[in-house]
């Protein structure tokens, strides 16, 4: 159990140095050109031992047709670890099954990914300032996940938008430019 606990808070730490290092000194981009769909399928794989510890089911989705994002893999896989962390938080506690959708989505020359889970929500008046940095509601959150999930998005060219209902869960899209 003590080893449990260690491990734990070893991982939260590690999340903390690098989300506070990537706020602040944001780096410089190396892209590489990536399918839209396998974004999505890597930070689910990357979580595979903590979806299977809560017991949720996260369902990937690929409605882009095949579109590829010129991105920079780390803070892009970064960034999706940081919004699909907080999904799986949110789920906690709800007495529901823990669902969640990662889905790919062309409109135009855009690919939007979603990440919707049926959490506990977020209020209106949380809304407005989720993205400030050092803003938590979360017991044991450092406040920078979202923070820097928008920063790196921004600097891919991209916007975060997010849609919550308390009580029913929340939605995040990114969207990103088409490679090329």
């Amino acid at each position: 159990r003590l080893f449990q606990i260690t491990t734990q808070e070893i991982r939260r730490l590690e999340r903390l140095v690098t989300d506070f290092l990537l706020f602040a000194r944001p780096r410089r981009l190396d892209t590489v050109e990536v399918p839209a769909i396998e974004l999505l399928e890597r930070v689910r794989d990357i979580l595979s031992g903590e979806i299977r510890a809560r017991g949720a089911r996260v369902l990937v989705e690929d409605r882009s047709g095949g579109a590829s994002l010129r991105v920079d893999l780390e803070q892009m896989t970064q960034m999706l670890l940081n919004l699909l962390n907080n999904a799986l938080a949110a789920t906690e506690e709800t007495g529901r099954p823990p669902e969640i959708g990662l889905l790919a989505t062309r409109e135009g020359n855009r690919v939007v990914l979603t990440i919707e889970d049926n959490g506990t929500g977020i209020p209106a008046e949380e809304l407005e300032k989720i993205f400030e940095a050092f803003y938590s509601t979360r017991k044991g959150g450092t406040g920078l996940g979202l923070a820097v999930a928008q920063r790196i998005v921004q600097g891919h060219g991209g916007m975060v938008q997010i849609e919550s209902q308390p009580g029913q869960g929340t939605r995040v899209a990114v969207t990103l430019p088409v490679a090329g």
